[in-house]
Parts: structure tokens; sequence; C-alpha cells
């Protein structure tokens, strides 16, 4: 399926006449082998989903996942975002890549000690709130193991890399599953799966940047970069660190409304959460393709072809989502008990309100990507600004009274409210219609009967 997606660029090079012009054969490359390899990693952390729905049930999912997303904000916090000027500095060489990870280990090394001393000295108050569980120790693997994977994968990405990365995190999402099953069925323990789950997260983000290290021989350039490469860095990482908190906020507050929620149980809290998770698997296609535009746009080659494709792909997008909310109506009602479990039996209502936003944020993502590799960031923080304040707003109001289907419905208006801004944004910078996003073609359907036609 991967591969075939990226089949619509190849196959509509005789539709759009700028496409055949302007087209680069690197940018080609790199989009599928994005496509292919990221397709293939998020394949193996789909299975990791279904095994622990399997495992720990609806309710204990739902516990780990909800507590895996307070460790990812204080982690996108403290990691500063600086895989963002990653990317952009090192796909523009502006900054040595090897001179880039030394300066980003040695900010994951002072996060890890700052974050060992802390667990020292409250030690005594950190275990009466985590009520016996290892919280703290799940807290430190996994958001110091999350750092050290998205720096080494944004470095081998910034040289154009996407196989070795997601090969290796591929093998062990499937190493844990095949632990993980040892454990259910010859112990039956499920907090030894919780451990293993957690542990997982610093041995894959080591093995990623040892990777690294020795593909480029990163010790032979043992240097930091100069002072003011260093203050740039920063300066564009926390600008993209001011969006991605806010974007947070926007596609994962409502799990905290949802918690909180008189009307919800940990059943529900699990259901929804599974239902996101699905909502975050959709968009790998578009976060694929967002990961090689950003490095184009970065670069500065390309820009035309990138704009013309964020347009085509919209409208591919709408055409497919259409067909996943119908697929979904039909099946949904016995597909997700028999994928996950029979106590995820409340996902259906929830999955047909998000998936309109779903494909909100498949658009937007791409646009986000085209935005900020223009060093344009601005324009991600008022979208998430104004989605934010609705979403709050919504969840605030509905969430306690109607759960899970009221978190869904108000997710899926903010999401459009964050895309329309990109969309005004793109059509003031392209003067450009807003149908060309959304106005089908009969070209476009071409494109999917081919698609299913090619073996």
């Amino acid at each position: 399926m991967s591969v075939s997606c990226s089949a619509i660029w190849f196959y509509q090079l005789d539709q759009y006449p700028l496409f055949a012009n302007i087209y680069c054969m690197n940018f080609k490359k790199l989009l599928t082998q994005s496509i292919v390899w990221r397709g293939l990693y998020f394949a193996t952390l789909f299975l990791v989903n279904v095994a622990l729905a399997h495992f720990l049930r609806a309710d204990g999912t739902g516990k780990i996942f909800f507590i895996s997303t307070t460790f990812a904000l204080i982690q996108t916090i403290t990691g500063l975002c600086l895989e963002g000027g990653i990317t952009y500095f090192g796909a523009s060489k502006a900054i040595n890549a090897n001179k880039i990870l030394w300066l980003c280990l040695l900010w994951t090394l002072f996060i890890a000690v700052c974050f060992g001393v802390g667990l020292t000295l409250w030690s005594n108050s950190i275990s009466q709130l985590s009520q016996g569980l290892p919280v703290p120790v799940y807290a430190f693997c996994f958001i110091v193991g999350l750092m050290l994977s998205n720096y080494g994968c944004n470095l081998f990405y910034a040289y154009g890399n996407f196989l070795l990365p997601n090969v290796i995190l591929a093998i062990l999402n499937g190493l844990f599953v095949i632990i993980a099953s040892i454990i259910y069925l010859q112990y039956h323990d499920g907090g030894l799966i919780i451990d293993t789950y957690f542990y997982f997260f610093p041995v894959q983000g080591i093995a990623v940047v040892t990777a690294y290290i020795l593909r480029y021989k990163s010790w032979q350039e043992f240097q930091l970069p100069a002072w003011i490469d260093i203050k740039q860095f920063y300066r564009y990482s926390l600008q993209v660190l001011a969006a991605n908190v806010l974007f947070f906020l926007v596609y994962r507050v409502d799990y905290y409304f949802v918690h909180a929620s008189p009307v919800c149980t940990d059943t529900d809290l699990g259901n929804y959460m599974q239902v996101s998770k699905l909502g975050q698997m959709l968009i790998v296609i578009p976060q694929i393709i967002a990961s090689a535009v950003y490095p184009q746009m970065s670069s500065g080659e390309n820009r035309e072809l990138v704009s013309e494709t964020v347009m085509l792909l919209a409208r591919i997008f709408s055409i497919l989502f259409l067909l996943l909310i119908i697929f979904i109506a039909m099946v949904g009602g016995w597909l997700f008990p028999f994928v996950f479990g029979a106590t995820f039996n409340e996902m259906q209502v929830p999955m047909l309100l998000l998936l309109p936003g779903i494909f909100c944020v498949s658009v937007l993502v791409i646009l986000a990507s085209f935005f900020s590799g223009k060093g344009n960031v601005r324009v991600s923080v008022y979208a998430a600004l104004l989605a934010l304040a609705v979403v709050l707003a919504g969840d605030y109001l509905f969430v306690p009274v109607y759960g899970i289907i009221a978190a869904a419905l108000v997710s899926t208006v903010g999401y459009a409210v964050n895309l329309g801004y990109y969309l005004l944004q793109f059509r003031k910078d392209y003067h450009l219609s807003l149908a060309h996003f959304f106005k089908w073609r009969k070209s476009d359907l071409d494109v999917l009967i081919r698609l299913t036609k090619k073996k």
C-alpha cells in the first residue's frame, strides 16, 4: 500500500504540465523511500497497539496511553523540539549534521541528569503520588528514549536516509510484540508487559543514535557548532516548540477531559484513545510525505512542485476519507472488537465523528511542513491557537455531559478550524482558489482507479 501511494505522484505527471517541467528525480526518490520505510515502522507500531489492546484490555490500555500522553508532553517541552532545528539546518547544510548530533546528545544528557536528581530529591513524594507503580522510571525511560529516537531519526532524514532508522525501529517493535506475547501466554502478567513496553523506549533511542554515529562516522567530527550557529539553532527550535506544544494540546487535550468526565469509565477512555491512535495511524502517509516535503522546502528546491502536490493530495485524501467513512459505517461495529478485543465495542461512533477531522489533519500536516520548511513557523502557531481555543471551550462545555461522543465531535471542529487558517494563508501566498484543494477532477479519480489496478 505504501509503495502504491507514491505512484500518485508518477501517474499525474502527464496531467499537470508544471509537474513535468520541474519534476525532480531526487524528490521522487526521497518520497518513495520515506513512504516505504516509514510505512514499515508505522505498520509494526500498529501491531504493538493491537498486542497491548488484547493483553491489557480497554481499561488497561487506556491507563497506559493516558500516562504516556503526559510523558509525551513533558518530552516535547524538555526536548525543545530540537528535531525541528535538525531538519531545517541539517537539510540546508547550514550547520554540520555531526556537530548538531553532539549538541543534541549534550542536551539529552543534561535532561537525563536533571531528571535523575529530581527523582532522588523527591522520591518519597513521587512514590506516594504514583501509588506504588514505577511511574517515575517509566517517565525517565519514555522521555529520554523518545528524545534520542527523535534526534537520531531526524539526523538520518536530513541526509535523506529513511531506511536504516525505520528498519531498526520496526525490528524492535516486532521484538516487543514477540516478548509481550510470551509474557502473556506463559505468565499472564500485565505489569511485566507494561514494564517491557516502557523499557523499550531507551533501547530504541540508543539503537538509532548508535546506528547514526557508526553510519556517518560522527566520532571523526567530535565538536559542537559555532556559538552563533547554536543560537540560531535554538532560536528556530524554540519557535517550533511553541507550535508543537500548541499542536499537542489541540490533538490530545481531549484525553484529559475524557479522563475527568463523570460519565466516562476507564473502558470509555480506552476506547476513545484507541480511536485517537487509529486516527494517528491514518495520517501516517501525510506525515511520511511531510517528512520528504520539509527538507525540500528547507533547502529551497522544488517549491512549485511541492505546492502543486499539496493541492493534489488534498483532493486525493478527500476521496479516500469519504470511502473510509462509508466503510467504517458499514463494518466498524464488528471490526473494532474483532481486531482489538471485545472490550473495544464503543469505537464506531467516535471514529465516524472523528474521521472528517482526521482528513483535515492529513492536509494540514503537509501544509505545516510546507510553511515551517520556508521558515514561517508563525502560521502554525496562530492556526494552533485558534484551534486550541475551540477545542478547550467545546470540551469544557460538552465532554462532562456527552462523554467520548462530544470529544470526537469537538476535535473534528477544532481540526477544521486549524486547517482553515492554513488554507487562507496558502491562498494568500499563492493567489489560488480554495477549490484547487477540494474540487474533484476526473484525473484525480483516474489516479485511484489506476492504483487499484496496479499489482
